[in-house]
Parts: structure tokens; C-alpha cells; sequence
């Protein structure tokens, strides 16, 4: 049977903007915080920028990504790392990940200085594990490319370096974002720790960036787990994970994020081979109401499917 015959005549837009209305009392019922906001957006891998985005509930086009800012991050380090054919290569964990530096609420799966790493490796600690630690040691790799260092040098000795190390990775970030896709971010840290601000939309243009240039990015947070030096660690995202009773085999990930007050989730739910629909869950109180919400709009769709055009 041919596609086309298995879908009617509902577009991806119209489902999208029915959802709306339909769930407006279950939202406000999650709304412990009030800051919550849920975006669904539509993206097709053969359109490279025409988005379909859709706050279908929130009054504001902003909200603090917390550690769902990695994917800017990783996706501007893995550029810079690429580039100069690092990826592959060992990496030794060093100062920067001394507690003396770190927030104390920061997320960290435990690397430590003298250890040795391959950077693949640390990007999918950062992407799967969310692990903020590791995005400081590759940080602190892409600050020595641009000031001409060899990228393992450890000379980070005060929290006067550790804050340069920081300050000018966020500043190359921001330009390089600006200068390719138009994105305006104003953050002051890598990792999300921050409560900086991020428009909905660029989330959007990101996620959409990554799918129409098949970005490894995207292959890395669909993953449940990784394996690293004989230990395992799982993804913060338990709609990817089989051994989760919220495993669906449509999403195929993306990234969490959690503060106080902001407990976030980003999925991608795959529509077809070259649609998806994306689901951005931010401001809430905790996990669990992150995961409620998610598992409604998931219902939906699967109920929708077989009646959505493309």
C-alpha cells in the first residue's frame, strides 16, 4: 500500500494546533511553577528551513534551556573538532573540572584529572549522560585551538582561568551561531547551568539544522546508553531507553535539561523517514510531570498517524 493511501487529509499543522485546545486543562493542571511552556514543531529533512513552530501552551517565546543548551554547545564543538580531525583522538581530563571551579549543583558523571579519554567519548558523556563535566574538558580543548595551543594543555591554575576558558568559548559560540544559522544567544555557560535564556524557536532552527545535515549529533542522542572504559551510562532520556517503561520506538531523542524550576524535555518523534515532529516540555516542577505530558502528546499522535498528510 502506498503512503500516501494509509494517510488522509490532516496535515501535521492542523494536528499540531488541535492539540492546543484539547490538552489546555490537562497543561494547566502540570503548571506547578508558572513557568510551564510546551512547543511542538515539524520538521521534513528534504526542507531546510521552513519550520512549522507552535507554542500550543505558554505565554512566552523564552525559556531556560538547562543542559538542553549541550546541544548548541556540542554541535559548535564538534565543528571546531572535526575540522582540525581531533575526534577520534585521546584527550586528558584536567584542571577544569576541579570542584574549587564548578557550581555545586552542576551535573557531573565523576571524570577526573590525569584521566585519558577519546573526545568522541566525552560528547556522548555530555549528549547521553549529560554530563557537564566532560563539556568543560572540551571546552577547554576548543579554547586552546583558538588561541593556538596544543589542545590537551592543561594550564587552567585559578578560577580567574577557568572563567577565561568559559567566557571565550560562550562568546565563540554565540558568534558562531549568529554567523551561520541567524541565532541570537546570549548564554554564559556551556553546560546550561545557567538560567540565560534561549527563544524557542532557535531551539527549532537547531533541531532542523541538525536533521537536514544529518548531523552525528542526532545519532549520539538517540542512543540509550553508552559504554566507556567498562562502564555503563544510561541516558537521562527514559523515552529511548528499553529497560524504561516510557520506551517508544518512535522517539528517537533528544536532550533533558534540569534546573529548579525548569525541568525540560526535548523529544523527536519520528513521523517517516524525512518527518518528524519535534516535543519541547520546559518549566516544570519535575521529571515525572515532564514525562506525563510527553506520554499525552505521544498517545496523540499515535492516534493521529494514520490520518496525517504530508
Amino acid at each position: 500500500m502506498e503512503m500516501n493511501n494509509v494517510f488522509k487529509n490532516i496535515s501535521v499543522p492542523e494536528i499540531i494546533v488541535g492539540m492546543e485546545s484539547k490538552f489546555y486543562t490537562l497543561f494547566n493542571r502540570y503548571n506547578k511553577t508558572g513557568n510551564l511552556s510546551v512547543t511542538l514543531y515539524n520538521f521534513n529533512e528534504s526542507i531546510e528551513k521552513n519550520i512549522f513552530c507552535k507554542i500550543i501552551y505558554g505565554n512566552t517565546e523564552h525559556i531556560v534551556p538547562a543542559s538542553i543548551l549541550k546541544l548548541f554547545a556540542i554541535n559548535f564543538f564538534l565543528n571546531i573538532i572535526e575540522s582540525h580531525n581531533l575526534y577520534e583522538k585521546n584527550i586528558i581530563v584536567g584542571n577544569e573540572v576541579n570542584k574549587k571551579y564548578l557550581n555545586k549543583y552542576l551535573f557531573r558523571v565523576g571524570i577526573k584529572k590525569g584521566q585519558f579519554y577519546k573526545i568522541k567519548e566525552l560528547v556522548e558523556l555530555s549528549l547521553i549522560a549529560s554530563s557537564s563535566d566532560s563539556v568543560y574538558t572540551l571546552s577547554r580543548a576548543v579554547y586552546n585551538i583558538y588561541n593556538n595551543k596544543d589542545y590537551n594543555s592543561d594550564w587552567i591554575e585559578s578560577k580567574d582561568d577557568w572563567i577565561k576558558m568559559v567566557t571565550l568559548v560562550c562568546n565563540k559560540l554565540m558568534f558562531f551561531y549568529k554567523s551561520t544559522l541567524g541565532i541570537e544567544l546570549n548564554i554564559s555557560d556551556p553546560t546550561g547551568i545557567q538560567k540565560d535564556l534561549i527563544k524557542l524557536s532557535d531551539i527549532g532552527v537547531l533541531i532542523n539544522f541538525l536533521i537536514t545535515n544529518k548531523s552525528k549529533l542526532l545519532d549520539i542522542v538517540s542512543k540509550g546508553k553508552t559504554i566507556i572504559n567498562s562502564r555503563v551510562y544510561n541516558s537521562t532520556n527514559a523515552f529511548i531507553r528499553k529497560d524504561k517503561t516510557y520506551y517508544h520506538p518512535k522517539i528517537k531523542g533528544l536532550k533533558t535539561g534540569s534546573l529548579d524550576r525548569w525541568k525540560n524535555l526535548l523529544l523527536l518523534y519520528q513521523l517517516t523517514p524525512i518527518n518528524s515532529i519535534g516535543i519541547l516540555i520546559a518549566g516544570c516542577e519535575n521529571h515525572s510531570d515532564t514525562k506525563g505530558i510527553a506520554s499525552f502528546l505521544i498517545k496523540e499522535l499515535d492516534n493521529k498517524l494514520f490520518n496525517i498528510s504530508f
